[in-house]
């Protein structure tokens, strides 16, 4: 559940020569909210991005969009 004054970081690295790119708010959420949801979670994607210049196929993009879509309700 992020906020819009949240701040967020963006980190990139190489693994094996191929581009990793990471995405995450600064901060833990208010004690309010973790006193009613104790659990943080962290979703990883993997997928082969030897094509598509480094980027998942198509189907799998779709995939991770709706998955964002769905962590917001």
């Amino acid at each position: 559940m992020a906020f819009a004054e949240d701040t967020w970081s963006v980190g990139e690295a190489k693994i094996q020569g191929k581009p990793v790119v990471y995405k995450f708010i600064n901060t833990a959420p208010p004690a309010s909210i973790r006193q009613k949801l104790p659990w943080l979670t962290v979703i990883s994607w993997k997928y082969d991005g030897s094509e598509n210049n480094g980027m998942p196929p198509k189907i799998i993009n779709q995939a991770m969009s709706s998955s964002k879509m769905l962590s917001k309700q």
